[in-house]
Parts: structure tokens; sequence; C-alpha cells
């Protein structure tokens, strides 16, 4: 057996000498394919938590209810749903798997951005009755006009 002062003295090699580039050589040899394997690990983890990258959408098809039609988009990897405005071609709002739901949240965003337009429209108008004391815009002929026009 031997003793550990031997062990130390086998184990110190001379640096520079050939027998401690080939060590260095063996250590550094393992470093490159460890360092991929983790790269691709780490990066199927995070496509495996992302999930479906909804690349591959069908054509817009037309859902019809009592308030009117929608389009829609269906991705054929994973089958989530998109709407889908026809006048941009382009999709909008959220993914979501329940198409009721979807047309339910942008019925309620349309609503929210007529209200939104009335009120911008009532604060406009009773800023220049006040400035002027009447209201502006349209005359009495321009009302009869625009009432026979409906």
């Amino acid at each position: 057996m031997k003793s550990s002062s031997e062990e130390e003295s086998q184990s110190k090699v001379p640096q520079g000498s050939p027998e401690e580039s080939a060590r260095k050589r063996r250590r550094v040899h393992w470093v490159f394919p460890l360092g991929l394997g983790l790269a691709g690990l780490a990066s199927a983890a995070a496509f495996v938590m992302r999930g479906c990258w909804h690349r591959n959408m069908s054509w817009p098809a037309r859902a019809e209810d009592e308030h009117g039609h929608y389009s829609y988009q269906v991705c054929n990897d994973c089958g989530i749903m998109r709407l889908f405005d026809e006048r941009t071609f382009r999709g909008i709002g959220p993914y979501g798997y329940d198409l009721h739901a979807l047309i339910a949240g942008e019925r309620l965003l349309r609503f929210q951005r007529m209200q939104r337009a009335e009120q911008q429209r009532s604060r406009l108008g009773d800023k220049s009755k006040s400035a002027d004391g009447s209201a502006t815009g349209t005359t009495n002929a321009g009302r009869k006009a625009d009432s026979s026009l409906g």
C-alpha cells in the first residue's frame, strides 16, 4: 500500500512536460460536448414549456350566430382558434379553444370601443355648447335635411 506522500509525488508532474499537456487535452476534450448537450437540453425544455407556436394555421372559416358572423382560424397542429379580421386579413385577439368565448370577448371589446367613442363625442359636443352658448354643427335646415334622408 502506498502512502499519501508517495501518491502526491507521483501526481505532481513538472509543468511544460508532455504528460501535463496530455492531461489538459483530456480535460478540455469533454467540456465542449457537455456544453452542446446542456444547450440542447435547455432549448428542448424551452420548447416543451412554450408548447405549440401556431405557425400552421388554417384558412379562415366563418361562424354565424344571432349577432352576426365572425371569421376565425384554427391551428392545424394543436386545434386552438383565433378570430380573424377579413378586412385586414390578420388574426385578432387572443387564442382560445372555445369559439363562443372568443366571440363574446370580441363583442365586449367592440361595445366598450363604441361607448368610449360616444363619450368622446358627447364631451366634444358639451365643450362646443359651452364655448358658444349654442350648439355648433348643423343648423335647423340641415337637421331637416338629415331627417328626410333617414
